[in-house]
């Protein structure tokens, strides 16, 4: 583990759930208030830092990691639905303090959403051959 592996994971870790987070927000999908846009915009980097920051931790302290199969796509859903429940629940930066079903429900979605762009990234960093 070297610092610029960390920075990478944790930069890929951000960019994954802020795109996630500006899916979902902007819109105003799930009943998830339509918020203007800089409000969306704070709201889904706090989200992504939170999730970053999770990455870090977990590069930290490999017990943290997922190493089964399928573990990229589980811990990324993981740091996501943590990071958005976290911010929804509690209402910080003025984000819709949701109730406890409807902040997990969101939070399902982005770490949905955030596997999902794992699946991609990994399909065009390192396509199967046939």
């Amino acid at each position: 583990m070297n610092l610029t592996s960390v920075l990478s994971n944790a930069g890929r870790s951000f960019l994954r759930a802020f795109g996630a987070s500006m899916i979902l927000f902007a819109p105003g999908i799930l009943q998830a208030a339509n918020l203007n846009e800089s409000k969306a915009l704070g709201i889904a980097a706090l989200v992504a830092s939170l999730a970053a920051s999770l990455r870090v931790l977990q590069d930290f302290i490999p017990q943290l990691q997922f190493t089964f199969k399928y573990g990229d796509y589980v811990g990324s859903f993981v740091r996501a639905f943590v990071a958005q429940f976290v911010v929804l629940t509690v209402g910080i930066l003025d984000a819709p303090d949701l109730n406890l079903g409807r902040a997990a429900i969101v939070g399902v979605f982005t770490g949905a959403i955030t596997a999902g762009f794992v699946a991609i990234q990994q399909y065009f960093t390192n396509p199967a051959t046939e």
